[in-house]
């Protein structure tokens, strides 16, 4: 399966699993998918419950946030939160793609903040 199939299979409502978050890729940069149709861009009540989080990623070295939650990587971006009823998700650059990873639970938030680092080259 090539990368193309993986993302229409991984984004396609009809394979989603009722109560399991998706993680998926897009080819849109600010991909908005979700089982149940489109997600929203993290308000400001939303990330106040990932300031923790965002306190954490606004000490990576070359990570500029542009707007509270959207982070850049040399003039692009990088990184930024999404809600929906299913909880809250991050949207992670992966060369030209986005891969989407939840972050509702403290140890969710750590998993991607180590990923956040490993994305950058730190160890």
């Amino acid at each position: 399966m090539n990368l193309s199939d993986k993302a229409r299979v991984e984004n396609d409502p009809q394979r989603a699993i009722p109560g399991r978050p998706q993680t998926f890729l897009s080819q849109v940069p600010d991909a908005q998918f979700s089982a149940g149709g489109t997600m929203k861009h993290a308000g400001s009540t939303a990330l106040d419950q990932l300031e923790r989080t965002l306190h954490d990623l606004r000490e990576l070295p070359g990570l500029k946030e542009k707007s509270r939650g959207v982070f850049y990587q040399a003039g692009k971006a990088f990184l930024h939160f999404h809600e929906d009823p299913t909880g809250l998700y991050a949207d992670l650059r992966r060369g030209d793609l986005f891969e989407r990873f939840p972050v509702n639970a403290v140890t969710e938030r750590a998993e991607f903040v180590e990923r956040v680092r490993l994305a950058l080259g730190h160890r």
